[in-house]
């Protein structure tokens, strides 16, 4: 025998017995007697009881189960039970196979332990409205669907083999269903768990004291996670429009993936920790509120890993454009970098929300260099390249004093922009500089005042073949591109300009924006 359990629905109290020895009790005090009331209202409780202790009171042939149920009050007008006594022995590596010949299972109470289920011929694991199982650290390598008002009970994890594991909700018919994973749970392997909802609000959730998500599991659709400690390493996603995914709980620790769809949310009752490995996605497909995907957190947050940003179905949004794709109680920390992918996005980080806006960044042109040994350009040189930069714009006289000592007056810093191909951006009160050019890596002019490691050829200036520069991206040409951003110049259309959207390996773009010659007069 592997395990004994008890499983009690009620209302208002109960005491069971085996073979007429006690073996289980709920809201029941003491001695109890035909008159006896409940010590307290449970309406609609459920109790599961691991009693394997009380394995030896089985015996050959009948057994009885014997549940006296108590009333909280002798004119109480209702009364309910449902009660299931399970049990059962684990076949080591063992594999149900479900087939034509087999036909489906109906796990409409008990527990299978262990093994592998495996379905084929369009046969599977089935459940009944109402009813409730238990799967005991089970594969499963088939497609389960869980009906409307159905429990299921997962014990020593749940590991998924490609497969896909359906909350589902019919329209029209109301009952919520659930898998509760017990005092401590995981869901392991490579496979799917869908939530779903019906046109009544009925829905599915999953809940344990403390539930872990392996990395090669998805979870998606709209519906509630209950716990007490989530951690998630897989990916979760809120992908039904105008719905959530809610996370209810004391803590929530993300090092995995949280996408929210366009018009989709996630809304977060607990406290939240976003991991260096954590990615946060918010799609965004228009400039209306319910076009972009949010994470809403009723608590704290602590900030980390990455924030990207998904502009899908050929949406791009105007340079200036910014909206709210978090709330939150409170926060603390920083993004450690922000991903807009071919777009570039600022994020600021305020008392109760996140407020991203779209902005004239520089991107890489191209698939630019060795992404994996690219090495990170050091503070003390582009201290250097950003003095070189002003300095060739006052010799050649395009600057005033006061634009010298504007530019002077910048801040720049170096950030991880993560797996976009940013380059570099005007933000806040200076420039933010990719730590190693999106991959290709940054070159580093030692001599930033001359450009004898480049040549002209026709209205481009490249790298001389065998030049260092090659196959790096020239970070003098990034710095004085964000400059003109600062001195008032736009993005141009001509590949040539240095003011065009991306630069290229091997491409020095110095030249003076002749559209910041009438600002040149202004400052006179």
């Amino acid at each position: 025998l592997a395990g004994l359990a008890l499983n009690v629905r009620f209302d208002d109290a109960f005491v069971a017995y085996l073979n007429g020895e006690e073996i289980a009790r709920s809201g029941a005090v003491g001695d109890t007697d035909w008159n006896t009331t409940a010590a307290w209202q449970s309406e609609g409780g459920f109790g599961e009881f691991e009693i394997e202790l009380y394995a030896h009171l089985l015996k050959q042939g009948a057994n009885v189960l014997a549940i006296q149920l108590l009333n909280v009050a002798a004119d109480d007008d209702d009364l309910f039970l449902q009660v299931a006594l399970l049990a059962g022995s684990r076949a080591a590596e063992g594999t149900l196979a479900l087939n034509a010949t087999t036909g489906s299972w109906n796990l409409a109470g008990g527990t299978i332990l262990g093994g592998t289920i495996v379905g084929s011929d369009g046969q599977s694991l089935l459940t009944s409205d109402g009813s409730f199982g238990t799967l005991d650290g089970v594969t499963l390598a088939t497609d389960v669907a869980i009906s409307d008002s159905y429990s299921l009970f997962v014990r020593n994890n749940l590991a998924l083999s490609d497969s896909e594991l359906t909350l589902a909700h019919a329209d029209d018919v109301q009952g919520w269903n659930n898998v509760d994973f017990g005092l401590r749970g995981r869901i392991v392997g490579s496979g799917t768990v869908l939530l779903t909802t019906n046109n009544l609000g009925y829905y599915g959730s999953l809940s344990a004291t403390e539930l872990t998500i392996d990395p090669e599991v998805e979870i998606r659709g709209t519906g509630s996670i209950s716990t007490t400690s989530l951690v998630n390493r897989g990916t979760i996603i809120s992908d039904v429009p105008l719905a959530a995914i809610n996370v209810h709980g004391e803590t929530f620790t993300n090092s995995g993936t949280m996408i929210a769809r366009a018009g989709s949310s996630f809304y977060l009752d607990t406290d939240v920790v976003l991991t260096s490995e954590s990615t946060l996605i918010s799609e965004i497909e228009g400039t209306e509120p319910d076009d972009f995907g949010n994470f809403g957190i009723t608590s704290d947050i602590q900030f980390d890993g990455t924030l990207a940003i998904d502009a899908i179905n050929g949406f791009t949004p105007d340079v200036g454009y910014s909206f709210m794709p978090i709330m939150m109680s409170s926060g603390s920390g920083s993004f450690a970098a922000v991903n807009g992918g071919s777009l570039a996005f600022s994020v600021a980080i305020g008392a109760n929300d996140v407020t991203v806006e779209r902005t004239a960044g520089l991107m890489l042109f191209g698939a630019g260099g060795a992404t994996s040994t690219a090495s990170e350009v050091a503070a003390g040189d582009l201290a250097i390249i950003v003095e070189s930069a002003i300095e060739r714009w006052w010799e050649e006289g395009r600057l005033t004093a006061e634009q010298r000592t504007m530019l002077q007056a910048l801040s720049f810093s170096i950030v991880d922009f993560g797996a976009s191909s940013q380059l570099a951006m005007a933000r806040g009160g200076g420039i933010v500089i990719d730590n190693d050019a999106a991959g290709a890596g940054w070159y580093v002019d030692r001599t930033p005042l001359a450009d004898e490691e480049f040549s002209t050829i026709g209205n481009r200036v490249v790298a001389n073949a065998g030049s260092a520069a090659v196959e790096r991206v020239d970070l003098l040409s990034a710095v004085m591109h964000e400059l003109a951003h600062w001195l008032g110049a736009e993005h141009s259309d001509n590949p040539a300009d240095l003011m065009f959207e991306s630069l290229a390996a091997g491409e020095r773009k110095t030249a003076w924006p002749e559209e910041l010659d009438g600002v040149f007069q202004s400052w006179q």
